[in-house]
């Protein structure tokens, strides 16, 4: 019998985490699933560790192949893969609980093209210790048709972010072969953004748990340095040009065009910040932020009525910016490292929940 869910994790120099990620899974009461773990090249004992596993279990897979990244290992679990449901996860997080299992169980109700999840996030000091610990859940609900599916994914990613991500959803198996969707592999950033924006195209059906969050994931500790992707132009400038395909789907929907130009400005604010975090130079931040300004020409041109309210602000912060780069770089340095700029736009538009 075919199992229901196929479960792919890319593996690469995972000796140390996993084991846990491997025992969350496979002890979940739910066991119609098939676990493919893609050894990407390691150089650690991972394969040996994922063999002993596969010896007492048969729904777990190995497949080996040469170190080609993570979207190259996710791709080839997407060819071996038989499930009727696919499901992404790393090999460095955890399943919660029994949890997993309970929202499998309601996903066999809802069948659903995709299904979207919450998380907990966590992040950790250098000895290890979870220092912070956030849920993120949403309202249970189920969006119908595909003009209404993308116009609320635009509104997602120009809100809460919630679309970014692989492993807090559930992808129907038969979209992606049809369509013959994978992941970039010439990307080593936002390739998980695309994919989801190629994916979100051909589906009719969205569904949101309100379950108890099934996954953990840990994010980087803020002692760390800023991670080498927010500071990667190249990473937001695919995800520009993903978001410009995206919205073309609607583009005579006023208010969905107003919200990807204003996630478009979200992102140049974000990247913009980070570097501004970052340990480079004054004055390479600043070229850097320059060459971002310049070579996007954003215009944020408010059409609709919902959106007015944060109209002011995005305004005056982006007149400044396109003309004066630098006093753009000075007032996200002193205005709460840039949080508040950002915020501002937040509190002002009040974007309805996805």
């Amino acid at each position: 019998m075919k199992p229901t869910y196929s479960i792919i994790i890319p593996v690469y120099n995972a000796a140390k985490t996993i084991s846990k990620i491997i025992e969350s899974i496979v002890n979940q009461e739910y066991k119609n699933i098939e676990l493919i773990l893609v050894n990407d090249g390691s150089k650690d004992s991972s394969a040996e560790i994922i063999k002993q596993y596969a010896k007492k279990d048969q729904r777990i897979k190995l497949i080996s192949q040469t170190n080609g990244g993570p979207s190259s290992a996710r791709n080839n679990g997407l060819k071996n893969a038989s499930g009727k449901f696919i499901i992404f996860c790393d090999a460095d997080d955890e399943i919660n609980g029994n949890n997993l299992a309970k929202i499998l169980k309601e996903n066999e109700n809802t069948q659903s093209d995709m299904v979207v999840l919450g998380w907990n996030i966590i992040q950790k000091n250098q000895n290890g210790e979870i220092i912070s610990r956030r849920n993120i859940t949403q309202p249970k609900q189920k969006i119908s048709g595909n003009k209404d599916i993308i116009v609320r994914s635009i509104r997602s990613f120009s809100n809460n972010g919630r679309m970014y991500n692989l492993w807090n959803r559930i992808y129907k198996a038969d979209i992606i072969k049809n369509n013959k969707l994978k992941l970039r592999e010439d990307l080593k950033l936002g390739e998980d953004v695309l994919f989801n924006f190629s994916f979100l195209e051909h589906i009719n059906e969205i569904y949101f748990s309100n379950l108890e969050p099934y996954y953990t994931y840990e994010e980087d500790s803020p002692t760390s340095v800023v991670s080498s992707s927010r500071l990667n132009y190249d990473f937001w400038k695919e995800n520009y040009k993903a978001l410009d395909s995206f919205s073309a789907l609607v583009k005579n929907d006023v208010y969905a065009q107003d919200l990807a130009n204003f996630t478009k400005w979200r992102w140049l604010i974000s990247y913009s910040l980070n570097i501004a975090k970052s340990n480079k130079k004054a004055s390479q931040q600043i070229k850097l932020i320059s060459f971002a300004l310049k070579d996007q020409k954003l215009k944020f041109k408010n059409t609709s009525k919902k959106l007015s309210r944060g109209k002011k602000v995005t305004e005056l912060v982006f007149y400044i910016a396109s003309f004066t780069p630098v006093l753009f770089w000075l007032i996200i340095k002193i205005s709460d490292n840039g949080k508040k700029i950002a915020r501002s736009e937040d509190k002002k538009i009040k974007l309805e929940q996805f």
